[in-house]
């Protein structure tokens, strides 16, 4: 895994817990398969095989990291499709994302080739049912 971005110097809003985020969430899903250097192969040599969503399991956060051992200032923004999914009151929906990093200097003097891993996911959300979003 690689050096994760940094979402902290966000101009608009400050970083705050899924719970807060999404207060309308009893529950979020994900299943994914991520296509790329360093992704986890677990012996399967089908490509078909690796390329499947797999059991969604929970989560409750909204970077997932890259795989990419040389990705810098990369990862996926999850939580960007949580908010249309939201705004949208979908479900569930399937998503593809680019990986946003570089594979540059750790301290970002020198940027790189840009990261070409990609992250394939299916979110399913439970809504809290209505009148009851009290954190």
């Amino acid at each position: 895994m690689g050096e994760p971005m940094d979402r902290s110097g966000r101009v608009f809003g400050r970083e705050t817990t899924f719970e807060e985020a999404f207060p309308t969430i009893e529950v979020a899903t994900i299943s994914y398969y991520e296509v790329g250097k360093g992704v986890p192969t677990f012996g399967i040599d089908d490509e078909a095989q690796r390329n499947t969503f797999g059991q969604g399991v929970p989560f409750r956060r909204g970077l997932f990291h890259c795989s990419n051992p040389r990705c810098r200032r990369g990862g996926y923004e999850v939580d960007a499709s949580v908010s249309e999914m939201v705004r949208e009151k979908s479900a569930e929906k399937e998503f593809e994302r680019r990986c946003p990093g570089d594979e540059g200097s750790p301290k970002g003097r020198k940027r790189g080739d840009r990261c070409r891993n990609v992250l394939h996911y299916r979110l399913g959300i439970k809504y809290k049912p209505e009148g009851s979003t009290t954190l």
